[in-house]
């Protein structure tokens, strides 16, 4: 009997990173697919100024696989992962971020878990991976070690930096990314956790892994801080918003009784145990960050129009904190 050969388009959504997408574009042509697997490659630039199209473009005649370019000129990475949705025409889609590399089994161990857990998406592991100069505290903090589960467990909703699922989840009924979370972050968590509200089964899969190299600018407590206020909001804006009335006063004064109550320990963790004190801090700020979604969007926090996030200031204060490690000692 013939092999029936399954078709997934991988879909990649980038901005403004077109070295790292292109180390991305040669782990995927490393990919060990088996005999019933075979890929195309959807690549959407949300630049404006089309900073990947040259990438793309050079790779083409000689890539392994269909390669496509398109622009998403709205800014926003949710009107980019849409643009990617409207341009697959396969019966299951995968996504990465272009920050990351495949393992050389990512998508057929990701493929085969969808199939044989009868599931409609698959999550796997995003590693993180620190600089020899990191300092302490960040190597083992959560922003970098993401929690892993056991293959087949089920999950509620999961990030689109490793994912597959099935196209037919996107009509059934239709669904794409909510284009208000464009630039706040935390679109792909609402997404799936719509999908798994409307009866969708969710798993995870352990060993279909892909790492990302931790860049400089994420290696400072700022950054941390500023990711766990806006992962407060998101948590307000995905689940919250979703809660019963009754659930929701709740719900509002056990956030605002942690909060306060961490305020006053706060300056005490800080003087007595400095690393368990970035912790609660996190805890305080993504408590805040909940709370201040409550007023609306005008409070929302837009991290990815945040110009503070650039590489070449931040590097020099994270080496800077690596050697003198100022927090920890």
């Amino acid at each position: 009997m013939k092999n029936i050969v399954n078709q997934v388009d991988v879909c990649i959504a980038t901005y403004k990173r077109p070295d790292l997408l292109l180390s991305l574009l040669h782990s995927l042509v490393e990919q060990d697919l088996g005999l019933n697997l075979t890929m195309r490659v959807i690549v959407v630039d949300n630049d404006s100024e089309k900073s990947a199209r040259d990438t793309v473009n050079k790779l083409k005649e000689e890539y392994p696989f269909p390669l496509f370019y398109f622009s998403e000129t709205r800014q926003g990475i949710s009107y980019a992962r849409n643009k990617a949705l409207e341009n697959t025409a396969a019966e299951y889609i995968a996504f990465l971020d272009d920050d990351e590399l495949a393992e050389k089994k990512w998508l057929k161990t990701l493929f085969d878990t969808l199939i044989s857990s009868k599931s409609d998406v698959v999550f796997g592991p995003v590693i993180g991976l620190l600089p020899s100069y990191a300092p302490d505290w960040a190597k083992n903090h959560a922003a970098f070690q993401r929690p892993r589960l056991k293959t087949g467990s089920l999950v509620k909703y999961g990030a689109s930096g490793n994912v597959i699922f099935k196209a037919n989840v996107l009509t059934e009924p239709p669904q794409k990314f909510d284009h208000s979370f464009g630039l706040t972050g935390g679109g792909d968590t609402e997404f799936f956790y719509r999908l798994h509200l409307a009866g969708k089964k969710l798993t995870w899969c352990d060993e279909a892994m892909v790492r990302e190299d931790v860049p400089d600018n994420r290696l400072t407590l700022k950054w941390v801080f500023k990711r766990s206020f806006r992962g407060g909001q998101g948590y307000y804006r995905v689940f919250v918003t979703r809660f019963s009335t009754t659930k929701k006063y709740v719900w509002f004064f056990q956030k605002l009784t942690y909060l306060l109550g961490s305020l006053i320990f706060l300056p005490i963790v800080k003087l007595v145990k400095p690393k368990s004190y970035i912790k609660l801090k996190c805890k305080v700020l993504g408590f805040t960050g909940q709370l201040s979604a409550v007023f609306g969007r005008r409070f929302y926090y837009q991290e990815y129009v945040d110009s503070q996030y650039s590489n070449n200031t931040l590097a020099s204060e994270v080496k800077r904190q690596a050697r003198n490690d100022i927090e920890m000692k």
